[in-house]
């Protein structure tokens, strides 16, 4: 048993390195990393199009200095805007620029790109099966 959790362990680690070197290099094309594209997703995805720095810490499970780091980056390139709010205490809001926008449109077809690679050679069964076991292993993962 203990071979096939290092096997999975080490498919998870493949992974991550290909999709991250893949994504980083093109959109280094872009000027910015999968790291900040992935914070630009998320807070397009959040309601009004606006979170917090605290919310985005939560979400990838990352330090305050890292995500601060990140959010620096992405309003010196003017594709975010930062708040800070005191509603009940200190928090910094965080929302798109109309640049950071027109960003995602163009990172988007590189998205829809990886998922079709990814999916390839896939039914849409074993797809919805694979998604069903990963959700599966970041659960246990958690406990």
């Amino acid at each position: 048993m203990k071979e096939e959790t290092e096997d999975i362990g080490m498919l998870f680690k493949k992974i991550t390195e290909r999709l991250e070197k893949s994504g980083n290099e093109y959109f280094s094309t872009l000027g910015v990393t999968l790291s900040q594209v992935r914070v630009l997703h998320f807070i397009h995805g959040q309601p009004q199009g606006k979170t917090t720095q605290k919310e985005l810490e939560d979400a990838y499970d990352v330090s305050h200095p890292t995500i601060n780091g990140i959010l620096k980056r992405l309003e010196k390139k003017n594709l975010i805007r930062t708040n800070i709010t005191t509603n009940r205490r200190l928090s910094k809001e965080v929302c798109l620029t109309e640049e950071g926008f027109a960003l995602l449109k163009e990172t988007n077809k590189s998205k829809i790109s990886m998922k079709r690679i990814m999916a390839k050679n896939f039914t849409k069964q074993e797809i919805a099966a694979l998604k069903d076991m990963l959700k599966r292993i970041a659960d246990n993962l958690s406990e």
